[in-house]
């Protein structure tokens, strides 16, 4: 189990630049995550929560052969 605050939201620390974050940004960041913790080729189990839901949703639009399952919650 992986938990992960985005850029910005509760305690997720913007690193560098400035503090707005785009949307594809926001995606991408789970997407090098995934990428650095989960061995290559093996789907993930991603749920999203509030605007988590919406970046899981167009991650797994985006990427649908890496996400075996998604679970999106308001």
């Amino acid at each position: 189990i992986l938990l992960y605050d985005a850029p910005g939201q509760a305690r997720g620390s913007i690193l560098q630049g400035g503090a707005a974050v785009s949307l594809d940004e926001q995606v991408e960041v789970v997407h090098s995550l995934i990428g650095q913790k989960i061995p290559a080729g093996q789907p993930v189990r991603l749920v999203g929560a509030s605007w988590g839901a919406v970046i899981a949703a167009i991650y797994a639009a985006r990427y649908p052969d890496q996400v075996k399952f998604l679970l999106l919650a308001s």
